[in-house]
């Protein structure tokens, strides 16, 4: 299970409780979050510059496409709307250490 921001994802449909917001998986450069359709939402970016930071994910033309940024709905979905970067940086630290 990976919990970021109290919202939790599972790698599999056997992991799901009544609280799952969705699936995630871990990658090169971070963590994919998608939603229970496995659609992808968002990134959480961890990559070998030591940067960390959270985009927005979408898919496009079968392919996941990467914003530079989160946007809005992202923001809500993930709890962070308001939530500056620094405290933003700690919950991706807390949360990069369960995987």
């Amino acid at each position: 299970m990976f919990i970021f921001n109290q919202k939790k994802f599972v790698k599999t449909k056997q992991e799901m409780t009544d609280e799952t917001m969705g699936f995630y998986r871990k990658r090169k450069n971070g963590v994919l979050l998608m939603d229970l359709a496995k659609e992808p939402l968002a990134f959480i970016v961890n990559n070998q510059y030591r940067e960390r930071f959270i985009v927005t994910a979408c898919r496009f033309n079968k392919q996941i496409r990467f914003m530079f940024s989160t946007d809005e709905p992202t923001e809500k979905l993930l709890g962070i709307n308001g939530v500056s970067l620094v405290e933003q940086s700690t919950l991706i630290e807390k949360s990069l250490a369960q995987v």
